[in-house]
C-alpha cells in the first residue's frame, strides 16, 4: 500500500512529511480504509494540536482523509506508528 503522510502544526510548527509503501495486513487495511472514509469535522479547541492529511493508495483506489488529534482514528494512528518506528 503506498502512502503519503503530512503533518503540521503544534508548539513549534515543524511540518513533517512521509511518503513510501508499507504492508498491512487485509484486516488492518480494511479497518484503515473505513476511518479514511468517515468525513469528520476538524476541532478547533485543540491550540498547538497537530493536523494529519493522510492518502492511501490501495491498488486502484484512492483514500484521502484530514484528521486533528481530537479525530484521529487509531487505525490511522497505528499506521503512523508503524511508519515512524521504521
Amino acid at each position: 500500500m503506498k502512502y503519503s503522510i503530512f503533518i503540521n502544526g503544534g508548539f513549534v510548527g515543524i511540518p513533517r512529511e512521509y511518503e513510501g509503501t508499507v504492508q498491512l495486513d487485509e484486516e488492518f487495511s480494511k479497518e484503515l480504509i473505513q476511518a479514511l472514509k468517515k468525513k469528520v469535522p476538524l476541532s478547533n479547541e485543540i491550540r498547538d494540536g497537530f493536523t494529519y492529511h493522510i492518502k492511501i493508495e490501495d491498488e486502484e483506489q484512492e483514500y484521502k482523509a484530514v484528521f486533528d488529534d481530537k479525530n484521529l482514528p487509531e487505525p490511522v494512528l497505528k499506521m503512523i506508528r508503524k511508519i515512524t518506528d521504521s
